[in-house]
């Protein structure tokens, strides 16, 4: 069984974003998930462990800086 390289959540308010992400990551050995607002990202990082999160700076639900905090 392969390894995973690494972790990584992408929050972003559009699909294709959010999707085009995976199918880019995921061949390269990365495990991929994402969430569509603020919100469940947050709570994604709460209870998760991620290596990297991509971030949508403006959504509809705040600013995806104000995660960085």
């Amino acid at each position: 069984m392969e390894e995973t390289k690494g972790n990584i959540l992408v929050i972003d308010d559009e699909l294709g974003i959010r999707e085009g992400c995976q199918r880019a990551l995921e061949p390269q050995g990365f495990t991929v998930e994402t969430a569509a607002t603020i919100q469940e990202g947050l709570r994604k990082i709460r209870e998760g462990d991620f290596d990297l999160v991509l971030l949508d700076v403006m959504m509809p639900d705040g600013r995806g800086i104000d995660l960085l905090a």
